[in-house]
């Protein structure tokens, strides 16, 4: 039952199965933990993200209006619940990230999306890489980011539809899948 307590303690509250075999379980105290961003070690972050974090790329096929480099999205994100809601900030704070709460404020959110956030991020975790198969869809995104930056400096002002200098984005996007798909 200790066991039990714990789990209705941290997360999500426990799932409705097992509030039915459970009726009475009491979710166990969980001492506050202080953190302040001096004691935030860059490979600690670095773990968090290799837990937490997803690589998302896109190649937009409307929008005839947009710059082709609009139409390419590249983000990181993740979410978690509100209850860490400070180690998130210090994190966005630290990766000068964006953090949003979601209206029934059970959730908080952290998207990476911006050329100058991305190439942060880059800087980032080229000193600090992910240990785990993570890198490799790490490496795919950060790939789709520096063409699409060298691609935004080159073409500035290059407007229509998908054409031929986009194939390289969707290449790398099936890749990104390829590999999701395989772990």
């Amino acid at each position: 039952m200790e066991i039990l307590s714990i789990y209705a303690a941290i997360g999500r509250a426990p799932s409705e199965t097992v509030k039915i075999y459970f009726p009475n379980l009491v979710p166990a105290v969980v001492p506050e933990y202080k953190i302040d961003n001096v004691g935030l070690d860059p490979w600690w972050i670095s773990g968090y993200l290799t837990i937490y974090c997803n690589f998302n790329l896109s190649v937009l096929s409307g929008g005839w209006k947009l710059d082709i480099y609009n139409k390419l999205r590249h983000t990181v994100s993740f979410s978690r619940n509100i209850s860490e809601l400070k180690i998130i900030n210090l994190i966005a704070e630290y990766l000068e990230a964006n953090v949003f709460i979601r209206t029934d404020v059970s959730r908080v959110d952290i998207n990476i999306a911006n050329l100058e956030n991305c190439e942060y991020l880059i800087k980032f975790l080229d000193k600090y890489p992910f240990q785990s198969s993570k890198h490799q869809e790490y490496l795919i995104w950060r790939d789709f980011v520096l063409k699409a930056k060298a691609f935004k400096e080159s073409n500035p002002k290059l407007r229509g539809n998908l054409d031929k200098n986009i194939s390289s984005f969707l290449v790398l996007v099936e890749k990104l899948v390829d590999i999701r798909e395989k772990l």
